[in-house]
């Protein structure tokens, strides 16, 4: 096996002891095709780019089976992890949130261990809300503005409340009943087909063919289970995945809205505005900073 060195381009300033946040990137730009580790802190990350990121599997210590690789990820403290690169592309930044475990534990009331079923729910813990305050944090590394470190300090929180209230509404429980709750698995599917999703409206119709269960039914369960509608997660990946392309200055914006699957680009510049408060342009202005 090897291992990856990363470079630390940008470092957020926070007022937190236990908790510090990282813009990294590969020092060579692309993995081997295998790395492991275990690492000290816990940590959150998000790869700022869905296109030049890696594509493969990984496995959190016990665990016998691989998950794929997503665009946001949660490592425990403590655990070994191992993950098999397929795409060996070379890739764009990745934002890191290094927590202390006495920090994470204050904060999520969680202890964490190495029992299979803990890290089988590890693999899936993304939501609307944490995927927001990832992408804050990092526009707020990339470009620090008024009171910086209470900022940081607060989305960071955010990101550890989301991790919280994963494994609250059942994400400890792989093998909770379809009946109540979506298992591990079936989040999995979803947020891999929405993420993957190009130049196509997602509709719940597909989501609910892809787990299974009725469109009726997944809308429950969802609901049940994150805490949060469909449409409002399919909105949220969609203009997650805006601002990682909105950086990439050679992408047209009539481009990013067709493959992010809205009807035009007004539609896309009205959607992005309401979410982030700017229009798609000045958002790509403010990145090429």
């Amino acid at each position: 096996m090897h291992s990856t060195s990363w470079v630390e381009t940008r470092l957020a300033t926070s007022v937190i002891d236990g908790a510090v946040v990282r813009l990294c990137a590969p020092d060579f730009g692309k993995y081997p095709g295998t790395v492991s580790g275990c690492e000290a802190t816990h940590q959150v990350g998000l790869w700022t780019s869905d296109t030049y990121r890696p594509r493969g599997e990984f496995r959190y210590g016990r665990c016998t089976s691989f998950a794929p690789m997503q665009t946001v990820a949660y490592v425990p403290a403590g655990v070994s992890w191992t993950a098999n690169i397929h795409d060996c592309v070379r890739v764009r930044p990745s934002l890191y949130c290094d927590f202390d475990p006495a920090f994470f534990r204050d904060v999520t009331g969680l202890e964490g261990d190495d029992s299979p079923q803990f890290l089988e729910a590890c693999l899936s813990v993304s939501t609307p809300a944490m995927l927001q305050a990832l992408w804050l944090l990092h526009d707020e590394v990339r470009n620090p503005g008024f009171a910086h470190a209470v900022s940081v300090d607060a989305l960071c929180r955010v990101v550890l409340v989301e991790v919280g209230r994963h494994f609250r509404r059942g994400g400890a429980n792989p093998h909770a009943s379809s009946d109540s709750r979506m298992t591990p698995a079936q989040l999995t599917r979803v947020r891999e087909f929405v993420d993957g999703a190009e130049g196509r409206h997602v509709t719940i119709a597909d989501l609910g063919q892809l787990c299974g269960i009725s469109p009726s039914h997944f809308r429950r369960l969802f609901k049940a289970t994150t805490g949060t509608t469909i449409s409002q997660y399919i909105e949220s990946a969609r203009l997650g995945r805006a601002r990682a392309m909105l950086a990439d200055q050679s992408i047209p914006l009539k481009q990013i809205a067709y493959q992010l699957g809205f009807s035009s680009p007004s539609a896309f510049s009205h959607a992005f505005k309401r979410e982030a408060g700017i229009t798609p342009l000045s958002y790509r202005r403010q990145a090429g900073v």
